[in-house]
């Protein structure tokens, strides 16, 4: 549910770069589009998975501040709106996500 969800965030942000506030570069919505398909694959199998990858270290600091500016974008526009920021189905894997990615950004010196 929650890559279905991304990818409708990164679909509305190509097709109006400002929705959410500062669009990201065309190489970070290639590496987000990357990143899902990686997991989709992995989704399809229909298995719990333990997703492992070496990436640069900046890169990933500047995914994450990308993902976390369009996040506040999406945050503002639910709570305008009324509606929920994220699918409820998509909140365990978003949330160990996110634990994922700081806790390999914070080993790495790059909080």
């Amino acid at each position: 549910m929650w890559l279905a969800y991304a990818r409708t965030v990164l679909a509305q942000v190509i097709s109006r770069p400002d929705t959410y506030g500062m669009p990201p570069s065309d190489e970070d919505v290639a590496a987000f589009e990357a990143y899902l398909d990686e997991w989709d694959l992995l989704a399809d199998q229909d298995v719990q998975f333990h997703w492992v990858t070496d990436a640069d270290p900046d890169k990933v600091k500047r995914l994450a501040d990308t993902w976390l500016h369009l996040a506040e974008g999406m945050a503002a526009e639910a709570e305008r709106r009324g509606y929920e920021l994220q699918p409820p189905e998509g909140k365990l894997f978003n949330d160990a996500l996110i634990v994922a990615v700081l806790t390999a950004l914070a080993s790495e010196g790059l909080d």
